[in-house]
């Protein structure tokens, strides 16, 4: 096995002129060549021995990722001395931490990362001018001058070439000591696997440098192969794109969330194209797919010419430092590219595994790489799944100062990777979690949570999410924190955004077994928090649900009325909260609002402090910091006229309720609701043996809210033509634009009178609508739920449709409906033939007390569940 030393100076004779670096300035691209390089590290290395740094010594880096990073690294190697590469992101504290836990020699830094540096450190050597004009110009740098007549130091015997800290940066630090011939063992197999790497290639740096997966493939591996690594300007897209097409680059190096996101803007484009562009693409997908299956060549960069057009000399992307999702590797296939799939972890270099780029196995990543084992090792049960081992030349020599846990985690010479997977007959590793990771609930089983995020990210509206276990001890439920799409939500003026995340997450997990279901959604308005690499941070999850919780959980004695900002004070005044709402709090969950609520609290804050809240602003207002932000540096402008919901269904709609809904009762108009009615009930009769009791409990004349518990997707439907035709004739309902919004089905919402609701902008005008409705004298069918509810079994009701009843002092009439789950329902997709019963039940008088009523209403019907299930 080569050495790295001897390997970099026969690559700089040998490519002395070729560009090693290439990177942005103010004039455009610059260029460092290989000898350039060279005497900047023999420079840096010659201070180095000058400043008393010895062989054996640790030196910490601290920079800005750049040639002048790369530099300092390998002066610091031809030193002889070890190097502890830090994140440039790390603060003072953090520094401090591992500065302290290394006593490090020297420290080598940049201008910008002086001031995190700690006060008892030497003062530290600077790099930023070590490649400008003047130090490449100077006698110094020059042939036979200062340092470049200075001898390569080899590191002392046991020492490590770096320490890597992955964990422990604010306590007990975790410094993995990896030595040259780790990293090697990872280079030469990059060499020698089907020449995956050669001095013809440029590879893109967008990865930390401090990360062994960055410094390993972006500059070791082309460094001591003869290639070129291209530094973009920044880390935007649009930065990130000029340097792959300008610079010609052939190898992107990645993370699975940069690939996850470059698939999802290519399928997204394609979903938002005309039906012939899809049926094009959707074709030319499978021509790819074929030919690369079975004739193995790539016919994808001349169809998809489009999408290749920014790439045009990309050979492939790498993925590594966490999971790739299966889609996204063979949706990227299916379009021409060729994704190389790697890992392992720091402890081993970081390649221990590679996914066959030319014939990959989607889902797996690979087999063990040339002179690596690989081995599952089972604690029973989980079908074969166990702990991920590797033993090879890769593995680590240990954790710095740290012997217990380095005795825990290699044994008998395998090191134990805390990944969870499995291995198939022909040595393909599949990983499907995190040991620590695991879940174990109070009834002792066991949850991975990976498995269950890749399934809930199904949902158009969830962006990100994270399973854990949040509660007191004993009494943790599987909770999902999720960052919602609020492009979506601020797009479809979602009236709740809570419950729409909660509906689809109980829809994925319909038919997982129930202790896999999770039973609590915490929203939050950022973006999860990850690593540089993309993997989530979750124990810093954690800690924001555990707070939020422990916010909650304060008594009222506990919260100062008192304190907080004249907003936070409005807010519990005009809310009524017993305690001091804080800007991660959800307004839905913490704050008890309803889209009801929400749009009288919009309303009342529009009032108070003259800002306007547009429709799909308030779509995307989730926590109390969100309304901060939209209030912003508005002045209070004191006592406003309350916001009042029955003050504003009183006044006139923008648009009369007549151009809304068919209102009338002409000979057309009656005659074609008479035939529906006809043909629907019949149908009930025959088809499904509906039937219909306690019919003469609803009001004869006047109006009246049918009230029934919402479980299918035909409840009011079905109603219709269970309800005999005296009802029907005059009926009106509510629904969803989602529904009712696109053809065919918008050619039924005149006639069928059918009222818009669920939304900001249809919320108030729903109200009005059905306010004229209701002292008008005619029925209507709401629904209180707001939803379909899980398996026929009834959810809290909204108090929309209580206000509504109280304000026309119109009765509420219970009516519940039984077996419409087995019909068409969330838990029974697809319709069936069942049978269908419905009850009226004794009408409900609304007075001014709308939570009386609705616990009343809300207790009739699980009194009814009770019955139908046997609960």
């Amino acid at each position: 096995m080569q050495t790295v030393i001897p390997t970099l100076l026969e690559m700089c004779k040998a490519h002395a002129d070729k560009p090693l670096f290439l990177f942005p300035d103010e004039q455009g691209w610059r260029h460092i060549t290989y000898a350039s390089y060279l005497r900047a590290v023999r420079w840096i290395a010659a201070g180095l021995g000058t400043n008393g740094i010895n062989p054996g010594d640790r030196v910490m880096l601290l920079a800005d990722y750049g040639p002048e990073w790369c530099a300092a690294y390998m002066a610091i190697h031809m030193a002889g001395a070890t190097v502890i590469p830090m994140d440039a992101q790390y603060t003072a504290d953090e520094v401090r931490t591992l500065y302290r836990f290394t006593e490090p020699a020297s420290v080598l830094c940049d201008v910008g990362h002086r001031n995190v540096l700690p006060p008892e450190s030497e003062r530290p050597v600077l790099i930023d001018t070590v490649f400008s004009a003047e130090s490449l110009s100077s006698p110094s740098m020059g042939e036979g001058q200062g340092g470049s007549d200075f001898r390569p130091v080899p590191l002392p015997a046991g020492a490590p070439m770096s320490i890597i800290f992955t964990s422990g940066t604010t306590g007990d630090p975790k410094g993995v000591m990896l030595s040259e011939a780790n990293f090697m063992s990872n280079v030469d197999f990059l060499r020698e696997y089907r020449h995956l790497v050669s001095s013809r290639d440029i590879a893109l740096s967008i990865l930390p440098l401090h990360h062994v997966y960055g410094f390993t493939v972006t500059f070791l591996t082309p460094l001591l192969l003869g290639a070129t690594t291209v530094f973009p300007r920044s880390l935007s897209g649009a930065d990130i794109a000029a340097a792959l097409s300008e610079q010609k680059v052939t190898i992107l190096v990645a993370v699975p969330q940069v690939l996850a996101l470059f698939h999802k803007k290519i399928y997204d484009t394609v979903a938002q194209s005309s039906f012939l562009v899809r049926d094009i693409f959707g074709t030319f997908r499978d021509i790819t797919r074929l030919c690369r299956k079975f004739l193995r060549i790539n016919p994808g960069r001349v169809l998809f010419r489009k999408i290749h057009a920014g790439f045009p000399t990309l050979r492939f992307l790498t993925s590594g430092g966490a999971r790739l999702e299966p889609g996204i590797l063979t949706g990227l296939r299916d379009v021409g590219f060729t994704v190389a799939e790697a890992y392992g972890l720091t402890e081993t270099s970081p390649i221990a595994c590679l996914n066959d780029p030319d014939r990959p196995v989607a889902g797996s990543v690979g087999k063990a790489m040339t002179g690596v084992e690989v081995r599952i090792e089972s604690a029973g049960g989980d079908y074969d799944q166990g702990e991920i081992c590797i033993r090879g030349p890769n593995v680590m020599m240990g954790y710095y100062k740290r012997p217990d846990a380095t005795a825990h985690a290699i044994i008998d010479g395998w090191f134990h990777t805390g990944d969870l997977g499995t291995m198939d007959r022909y040595g393909n590793v599949y990983i499907t979690g995190r040991k620590k990771e695991i879940i174990i609930l109070p009834n002792g089983k066991n949850i991975y949570p990976e498995e269950l995020e890749k399934l809930y990210c199904k949902s158009a509206r969830i962006e990100e999410v994270c399973i854990l276990a949040a509660g007191t001890a004993g009494r943790e439920q599987l909770t999902a924190a999720v960052y919602p799409v609020m492009a979506h939500f601020k797009e479809k003026r979602s009236g709740s955004i809570h419950q729409e995340i909660k509906f689809d997450i109980e829809n994925i997990a319909l038919h997982l077994p129930s202790y896999q279901r999770v039973t609590r959604v915490e929203l939050v308005d950022d973006a999860l928090p990850r690593t540089r690499l993309g993997k989530l941070k979750r124990f810093r999850i954690q800690e924001i649900i555990d707070n939020r919780d422990a916010s909650r959980g304060r008594t009222g004695e506990q919260r100062e009325r008192t304190t907080g900002s004249p907003f936070t004070r409005f807010l519990m005044s005009e809310l009524k909260l017993d305690f001091v709402p804080r800007p991660e709090h959800n307004i839905e969950t913490d704050l008890g609002l309803d889209s009801l609520s929400k749009l009288e609290l919009f309303a009342s804050i529009e009032k108070r402090f003259s800002v306007e809240i547009g429709w799909e602003e308030a779509g995307g207002i989730i926590s109390v910091k969100n309304l901060i932000d939209t209030v912003g540096d508005a002045a209070d402008e004191g006592a406003a006229a309350g916001f009042s919901i029955v003050e504003e269904m009183k006044k006139a709609p923008a648009v009369p309720l007549a151009d809304h809904v068919a209102v009338g009762f002409g000979l057309l108009g009656g005659l074609s609701r008479f035939i529906a009615h006809y043909i629907i009930h019949v149908f009930l009769k025959v088809f499904l043996r509906a039937r219909i009791e306690g019919l003469e409990k609803l009001p004869g004349e006047g109006p009246c809210i049918i009230a029934g518990n919402h479980v299918s997707y035909f409840d009011a439907l079905m109603l219709y033509g269970m309800l005999p035709y005296r009802v029907t004739r005059k009926m009106f309902s509510m629904s969803l634009p989602e529904i009712f919004d696109h053809f065919p089905l918008n050619l039924l919402r005149k006639p069928a009178r059918i009222i818009m609701t669920g939304t900001h902008d249809t919320m108030i005008d729903s109200m009005r609508y059905s306010y004229r409705v209701l002292i008008m004298g005619q029925p209507m069918v709401i629904f209180p739920e707001g939803k379909r509810s899980m398996a026929g079994l009834v959810d809290r009701p909204k108090s929309g449709v209580f206000l509504l009843a109280a304000a026309c002092n119109a009765p509420l009439v219970p009516v519940y409906l039984k077996g419409f789950s087995g019909l068409y329902s969330r838990s029974n997709p697809g319709f069936h033939f069942c049978r269908l019963e419905a009850e009226v039940l004794d009408p409900l008088p609304v007075g001014e007390n709308i939570d009386s009523a609705m616990a009343a209403w809300y207790d009739i019907m699980r009194e009814k569940n009770a019955e139908e299930f046997n609960l």
